[in-house]
């Protein structure tokens, strides 16, 4: 028998690792495609765990990101109707996917997230990144998603060095 678990983990293993690479790569395209990465890898690791709420919200994630990429293709307007959208999205995955409640913590996360990236503030985004890594942390303990909570306390802990490092300028 497969013990899923493990499987789990391992994948939880893979997108810590392309975290760290995110946070280390210089350019935003690249960042872009380590975010997506590891997504995936995360959405993987949430479905051996049965935990579908967060493998769809890491899926939207997933489509967000490459959306975003494009983002100075778009006009103003139709970047308010894609915010507004992903928006939606998220709420709708999430009242026909609600299961226990611990769901709530991804959901918080993953709708501060597509509200944060669509501002023009580094600062912003990295202060909600900080909160919403502590969700998304509550809820990999819960589900035991070891390695997604070692993911989290890092992008924590980076943001706020890098927040630190970017005001004394």
């Amino acid at each position: 028998m497969i013990d899923y678990f493990w499987i789990a983990q391992a994948f939880g293993l893979l997108a810590f690792v392309v975290s760290i690479l995110s946070v280390l790569s210089k350019n935003r395209s690249k960042y872009i495609y380590f975010n997506l990465t590891q997504n995936v890898f995360s959405g993987v690791q949430y479905y051996f765990l049965n935990k579908i709420i967060a493998l769809y919200l890491c899926a939207i994630t997933i489509v967000r990101l490459v959306v975003y990429k494009f983002k100075d293709k778009y006009n103003k307007v139709f970047y308010v109707i894609l915010l507004v959208f992903f928006v939606a999205l998220n709420i709708f995955v999430s009242l026909f996917n609600f299961d226990v409640w611990y769901d709530i913590f991804p959901i918080i996360a993953s709708t501060l997230v597509c509200f944060s990236v669509w501002q023009n503030s580094v600062v912003l985004i990295k202060i909600v990144l900080i909160f919403t890594k502590f969700l998304w942390g509550i809820y990999a303990f819960i589900t035991k998603a070891y390695f997604s909570i070692a993911m989290d306390l890092f992008m924590i802990i980076w943001t706020i060095i890098y927040l630190i490092k970017t005001t004394k300028k």
